[in-house]
């Protein structure tokens, strides 16, 4: 139901709660954000902000999607202590709300192996995307001939605004493009994003 049915996907995002999922597993040093363009890119779309997250929502949207509960996912995890800390906090928010999360937690190598093939039904966290242009952490994921589209999201109106990201090189019409790729992806929610990193510099004082 998870991949064929909007309506599930949408309940998964509202069980979550991105600002303690960064908290705990990150010591809150990690952003919040629901976007492939952290809140502090120029590239974020700011008319789609992070929700908050609705348990009672997440609820209803199950209710009027229908399907027997609990809904069962499997998750195919990296075996690396952030990832792992981050599914099993997915794995007991959505608990709450009438999904049974299954945690296939396996060497992060076998992970790109099983996601290659297609063998999954989530993969994540995958950790963060960190890119000087979006294209790096966009096209390849996003668009239907992408390398990186493990999940074979196809969307034509996707395919379209990358390729159009693409061709464009004035700075701010191509930041109304890439707004138009989060809001395409925050309402298709093939790729549900979580979180970004931060880069914690120490530098000295006599550095200018």
């Amino acid at each position: 139901p998870l991949g064929s049915d909007p309506l599930v996907r949408a309940a998964l995002e509202a069980a979550l709660d991105r600002q303690a999922i960064v908290t705990v597993a990150f010591d809150g040093q990690y952003a919040a954000g629901n976007q492939f363009a952290s809140p502090a890119s120029p590239y974020y779309n700011r008319d789609i902000p992070v929700p908050a997250r609705d348990p009672e929502r997440a609820r209803a949207l199950l209710a009027e999607a229908g399907h027997p509960l609990p809904v069962t996912v499997e998750i195919l995890v990296p075996n690396r202590p952030a990832e792992v800390r981050v599914a099993e906090m997915i794995q007991a928010m959505a608990g709450e709300v009438g999904f049974d999360i299954r945690l296939n937690v396996v060497e992060f190598a076998t992970t790109l192996n099983l996601s290659d093939q297609g063998d999954f039904e989530v993969w994540g966290p995958i950790g963060p995307q960190t890119a000087i242009d979006p294209d790096d952490a966009t096209f390849m994921s996003l668009h239907s001939t992408g390398d990186r589209n493990v999940g074979r999201y196809a969307n034509p109106e996707m395919d379209a605004v990358m390729e159009e990201a693409r061709r464009t090189t004035d700075p701010e019409a191509r930041r109304g493009v890439l707004n138009r790729a989060a809001a395409i992806m925050t309402a298709d929610r093939g790729v549900i994003y979580l979180y970004h990193a931060r880069f914690i510099w120490a530098v000295n004082d006599r550095v200018d």
